[in-house]
């Protein structure tokens, strides 16, 4: 049985809603008919140019905005329509570590009350154990204990990231999922802190969904990528044929992107995408901007099909 499985999930946004008319006017498909599964122990990696939906695909796997359509499963449970206490399990097993590390405390509580918080919610009788437990978790993930009265303006910004990780991991969790969690470091600490990903995974057997646009970071840490445009899945691959087997456009756009290290390589032509980040109402949705769109892209959208551990949604590319 998986982990966490999506079936057919949609979600739907109206633009231009009139005030006094009460008419909407435009459809947003952030997130259309999108189906994952994660087994207990696996990581998924979530990439996409922004717009994409990775972030409210995340709000619906936290139970944060309820589909339009299809189902989230949890060990086997719709979270959407389960008894409260269950629910309430839910919320416990699976946490968020958000992108701004500032953002995310109250800047009027110390470190000590940030970590008894979702302890008192989750382990209202264990009150004795709040202080070991928090000092435990906290040496987990590289704090000392001496940070337990600072507030989080006085942490720097690779240790506010740890707090978040810590805050995460206090309720046991088997999933995290993490919305660009290393998106505002700098490039030593961003390398600490995927470490310090693959350590707890070990450790701790967690599953992850990882959100991210850095592809290298993704690949070193998941087990299988999924790339989003446009509020649909475009390819699903294992990490290790990213580089040599992506076959979509998309992908492919992506990668090319990557800063190009050696010399020589520098001059070789780059796959520049025209245009901003669209929707087709027709067809293929990332035909406007594809480079080898032909006349079936235009006019048919294509479905997600392949191999067990390689699937690819497109009219170009062999299955």
């Amino acid at each position: 049985m998986s982990l966490l499985e999506l079936k057919e999930v949609t979600k739907f946004y109206f633009q231009g809603e009139g005030f006094l008319m009460g008419k909407r006017k435009n459809v947003i498909r952030a997130v259309d008919q999108v189906s994952l599964s994660l087994k207990i122990g696996e990581s998924l990696g979530l990439v996409g140019e922004s717009g994409c939906g990775k972030s409210t695909l995340a709000k619906m796997v936290l139970g944060l905005e309820k589909p339009d359509k299809g189902q989230v499963y949890f060990r086997g449970q719709d979270i959407f329509h389960t008894p409260q206490n269950s629910l309430r399990k839910y919320r416990q097993e699976v946490q968020l570590v958000f992108q701004d590390s500032l953002a995310a405390f109250n800047p009027r509580l110390r470190v000590r009350e940030i970590m008894r918080e979702p302890l008192e919610n989750f382990y209202p009788e264990e009150k004795s154990s709040y202080l070991q437990r928090s000092i435990e978790i906290l040496e987990l993930v590289g704090l000392h204990s001496e940070c337990l009265g600072s507030y989080p303006h006085e942490l720097s910004g690779g240790q506010r990231q740890r707090l978040g990780i810590a805050r995460a991991l206090v309720s046991q969790p088997k999933l995290l999922v993490c919305d660009e969690a290393i998106a505002n470091l700098d490039v030593s600490l961003q390398g600490q802190i995927l470490t310090l990903f693959q350590q707890l995974k070990e450790k701790l057997g967690l599953s992850y969904l990882f959100i991210s646009h850095h592809l290298p970071a993704v690949q070193y840490l998941v087990d299988k990528i999924v790339v989003m445009y446009s509020g649909r899945i475009v390819e699903i691959l294992p990490r290790e044929h990213l580089i040599r087997e992506a076959k979509h456009p998309y992908t492919l756009s992506l990668l090319d992107a990557l800063p190009i290290h050696h010399p020589r390589e520098r001059k070789k032509r780059r796959i520049i995408l025209p245009g901003e980040a669209c929707c087709s109402a027709h067809g293929c949705r990332f035909h406007p901007r594809c480079p080898k769109a032909k006349e079936i892209c235009s006019k048919i959208e294509p479905t997600l099909r392949g191999e067990k551990d390689h699937l690819l949604a497109c009219h170009l590319m062999p299955y």
